[in-house]
């Protein structure tokens, strides 16, 4: 889910930044896309795997970084959340989404 989820986020955020924001932008749980990319990588490579969530933090990493003040505050409408800012939207599906994530994979890890 990680390996799919933050180019996805990565890409939200781009296209609604470069649109000036007003836009309709994600995706909720059930999206049959979301859902068909997990399922088509079940069963890849675990460490292929955390290799690309390496290279999706190094691309969040770079997007925070051209991300300007005005950039942040841009807005744009999910479909169940409603109206919400960039800076919202990057800390939430992509920064929170990761740390919980990776919370997760340590809590296993120690069973």
């Amino acid at each position: 889910h990680c390996a799919e989820m933050i180019p996805y986020w990565v890409d939200e955020v781009e296209r609604l930044v470069a649109a000036g924001g007003g836009r309709p932008f994600g995706r909720v749980k059930t999206d049959p896309e979301r859902l068909a990319r997990i399922e088509a990588h079940h069963g890849d490579d675990p460490y292929r795997l955390l290799g690309e969530i390496d290279a999706g933090v190094d691309v969040v990493e770079a997007l925070l970084g051209r991300l300007t003040p005005a950039d942040l505050a841009l807005r744009g409408e999910h479909p169940t959340l409603g109206v919400i800012g960039v800076e919202r939207i990057v800390e939430e599906f992509l920064v929170s989404h990761l740390e919980e994530h990776a919370d997760q994979l340590e809590r296993l890890a120690r069973r």
